[in-house]
């Protein structure tokens, strides 16, 4: 071979490595990198608690002393472009004692190392490895748990190939001698080409104690064209069993999704999925479908459909249960004129349950819409008319109803309504007849009316609302009522009180079913004061009231001065922060045979102050009694913190001191902790 070729081979080899090891698009040095130094950085700290517990039988005493280490480097090898590494260890060991039980000690040591190869490359590689071993002794018996996981992750980040992330790890577990393993693979890989976005993922899990799992993801994003969007994906799950007795599992399943709306005049939106279960008992599939599609003819003229259809079917050696569902629905819509508009509905229904039930309903309605601003108000009218054919086979029953007859609909609306300056309103009531010329076989009507206040916003803004509903229906044989009035009312009136209130009741009655003859009652007020200097006065009041014919009347009432603090003050001490505060807490609840009362009365003082330019001192006192029914409960403490740097060190140190009185029993807590730290940054000089 001429050296001429001998050059040409080295120079494509060299170009070759290059492109590929060269950094991928758009990266660039950054001076915040850390990977760019040698650091350093490690920490120690020490925790200490005492805790007394002492009433009037015996007392009790804990001691626990807990050391953590830690130490971590990071940097790069050679160049931040070739090598980084982090590593780091962890050791952590507690000595527990107590008064009431044998001892226990816990060692614990975790390190760790990670390091990649190429970071900044197309191919970036990174290897991990964290291992943990933790030894607990107590009451003559020793547990040791050992955890050690590795980790490889590949990444190809070059343009012109799929973007791919690999990913294995393994984890191996040992408690006390029993060893098991668990492995984890990943494959993530998305790819544009052109106008389409694939991307494809792959899960497989597998261990010793935990059976096997495999799943594969695909999903792909079409653009047709500037309007239109096609998607499509594809699952599949499959789980091998560890146990013999234990069957095998497969499900997969598609969807396919299609958008468009080319235009004002035309939009449409499909969508379709199939799944399938496999098993060895049985099989489960099924498949569904929905749709809708919007035209608009000319400006006046705009129809639309919507089509839903599902079925499942379940399979196994002793019976076959299918299922089916499809609902269909066509409106046209024509403008008149300016006021008056034509509709024209045709509504299917079609149900198939497993039991063997089947309903069947057809539903055709023509309707006129009026709508006019009447100047004072905006009303809208309506008027259908139509056919409805209702159907109910029951298999097991060997029966079958059907209820065929007209259907009409009326409806009117008046909103905006301005009859006074002081307030708006909106009204609207809704009829509905379903009969077969003998007889009514479906009668509901609702009414509604509202109205919020248009004046005097500066002293308070009121909304009321006022519903009602009633339906009997020999279809579903069923007669329901339902009515609900609430009131809502918020003021900023006053320059340093805010009040609001909402009050609520709710009747609803069924004729079949006696739980839903209930009644429900709320009310609501919260008052908030800002009036003094440095401080806050806060109450609210709260009720909610449920009563049915069964059980009878709950009711819960609520009382918070404050919602646990009735005033709380605010200011400046001897160079500190001193807060104040004063809570009443009253709660009632009247249960259907006993009722329960407790009240709450809270006082609390809270102080911070710098003691030294790196010293800080907080200190709480609190003080709350209970009364639940004839009992009375007080708990007292008293805590001290103060959060100290000397030098490189910080100290932090509490003590906390508790009585707690119940039923002349008594009994006293000491806590003292004391948590010292230490922690060093160095930028190593090689």
């Amino acid at each position: 071979m001429s050296v001429g070729g001998k050059k040409a081979i080295w120079l494509t080899l060299f170009l070759a490595t290059t492109g590929v090891l060269l950094p991928a698009a758009g990266l660039c040095d950054d001076p915040r990198d850390p990977y760019i130094y040698r650091l350093l950085y490690g920490s120690i700290q020490f925790d200490f608690k005492h805790h007394t517990a002492e009433d009037e039988n015996r007392t009790r005493e804990s001691d626990s002393f807990k050391q953590t280490y830690k130490l971590d480097t990071l940097g790069n090898i050679y160049s931040r472009y070739l090598m980084t590494y982090n590593a780091g260890v962890r050791f952590v060991t507690s000595d527990s004692s107590y008064s009431y039980t044998a001892d226990r000690k816990r060692d614990g040591l975790n390190y760790y190392l990670k390091t990649a190869f190429l970071p900044k490359s197309t191919m970036p590689l990174e290897l991990s490895v964290n291992r943990s071993t933790n030894t607990t002794a107590f009451s003559g018996t020793e547990t040791e748990d050992t955890i050690t996981k590795y980790t490889l992750r590949w990444a190809l980040k070059r343009d012109d190939l799929p973007k791919t992330l690999l990913t294995a790890s393994q984890t191996e577990s040992d408690h006390n001698g029993a060893t098991s393993t668990a492995s984890h693979y990943r494959l993530e890989m998305q790819k544009q080409l052109g106008r389409t976005h694939n991307n494809f993922y792959y899960n497989y899990t597998t261990g010793d104690n935990s059976d096997s799992i495999t799943g594969i993801n695909f999903i792909n994003r079409t653009i047709l064209s500037r309007d239109t969007t096609l998607r499509f994906g594809y699952a599949r799950n499959h789980k091998d069993p560890r146990f013999d007795n234990e069957s095998e599992e497969t499900t997969q399943g598609i969807t396919i999704n299609l958008r468009s709306r080319p235009g004002r005049e035309f939009s449409q939106s499909h969508n379709y999925s199939y799944y399938l279960t496999e098993k060895e008992t049985q099989d489960i599939h099924g498949q569904s479908y929905s749709g809708a599609v919007n035209y608009r003819f000319s400006r006046n003229l705009s129809t639309n459909m919507s089509l839903y259809t599902s079925d499942s079917v379940t399979e196994s050696a002793t019976s076959t249960l299918e299922s089916s569902s499809l609902d269909l629905n066509l409106g046209a819509s024509y403008t008149l004129s300016r006021n008056v508009a034509l509709g024209q509905t045709i509504t299917y229904n079609y149900d198939k349950l497993t039991n063997g039930r089947v309903r069947e309903s057809i539903i055709t309605q023509t309707s006129v819409t009026y709508g006019k601003g009447l100047g004072w108000a905006d009303l809208s009218a309506s008027y259908g008319l139509g056919y409805r054919e209702n159907a109910l086979e029951e298999e097991r029953l060997n029966t079958s109803t059907e209820l065929t007859g007209l259907d009409q609909n009326v409806s009117a609306t008046l909103s905006d309504i301005d009859l006074t300056r002081f307030a708006s309103f909106n009204a609207s009531a809704n009829y509905n007849l379903f009969t077969d010329g003998s007889e009514t076989l479906s009668e509901g009507h609702s009414y509604s009316l509202s109205a919020s206040s248009r004046e005097w916003h500066e002293y308070a803004s009121v909304s009321a609302n006022y519903f009602f509903y009633t339906n009997s229906s020999r279809i579903n044989l069923d007669t329901r009522d339902e009515e609900r009035i609430n009131l809502n009312a918020n003021s900023n009136y006053f320059k340093y009180v805010n009040l609001s209130l909402f009050y609520e009741t709710v009747s609803k009655k069924n004729e079949f079913v006696e739980l839903e003859n209930r009644e429900e009652e709320q009310f609501k007020f919260t008052a908030n004061s800002t009036y003094f200097k440095n401080t806050t006065l806060s109450f609210s009041y709260d009720f909610f009231k449920v009563t049915d014919p069964v059980n009878g009347t709950s009711k819960t009432t609520n009382t918070n001065f404050g919602a646990g603090h009735l005033l709380t003050h605010r200011r400046r001490l001897m160079g500190g922060d001193l807060v104040l505060r004063l809570g009443l807490t009253r709660r009632k609840t009247d249960y259907y045979v006993e009722s329960e009362t407790t009240t709450a009365l809270n006082l609390s003082a809270a102080y911070r102050r710098r003691l030294l330019r790196n010293s800080e001192w907080n200190a709480t006192a609190e003080r709350t009694s209970t009364w639940r029914n004839e009992e009375l409960i007080e708990i007292t403490s008293i805590t001290n913190t103060i959060n100290t740097g000397l030098r490189h060190w910080s100290f932090f140190f509490e003590h906390r001191f508790l009585i707690h009185e119940e039923d002349r029993r008594e009994r006293t807590e000491n806590t003292f902790y004391l948590r010292a730290s230490r922690g060093f940054f160095r930028m190593l000089p090689f």
